[in-house]
């Protein structure tokens, strides 16, 4: 019986959920590039804006599924430094939008706990960026 390699175990995990995800993305990438190509009558040149955005993003999520499926860039991470920040951004932007929509008002209790859920995430998603943006040698306490 050979031996397990410690960072080997979820491969099979991480080779279904890039896949899985894959699909998915490919999915959301024909539905992008339909809104381009096919935009509709009111505003038409906003909604080829968000649709050229929204097929950059398709395109970036398959690069990660790939990068997820066949174990490439494991040791970093699927996301650098950069990234990280720009999701903690965007997890902060809801909570800010939330103000000025009147959605806290709507929603009561819930939409209180799904703020600070969504200020939860990109304080943790924030750290990880920090910690990603030292050099290998140095330690995270230090």
């Amino acid at each position: 019986m050979s031996e397990r390699e410690p960072g080997r175990s979820f491969c099979w995990i991480q080779i279904v959920a890039g896949i899985s995800l894959g699909f998915l993305a490919l999915l959301c990438l024909a539905g992008s590039v339909a809104f381009v190509l096919y935009p509709p009558d009111k505003d038409p040149a906003l909604a080829i804006g968000l649709g050229f955005l929204m097929v950059l993003v398709s395109c970036w999520v398959l690069v990660k599924c790939v990068r997820l499926a066949f174990g490439w860039g494991a040791q970093e991470g699927l996301m650098g430094p950069v990234s990280l920040r720009v999701a903690a951004f965007c997890f902060l932007v809801a909570p800010i939008a939330g103000l000025f929509t009147g959605y806290y008002a709507e929603g009561g209790l819930f939409a209180v706990a799904q703020a600070v859920t969504y200020v939860f995430i990109s304080a943790v998603l924030m750290g990880m960026a920090s910690a990603r943006s030292k050099p290998p040698g140095v330690k995270k306490d230090a």
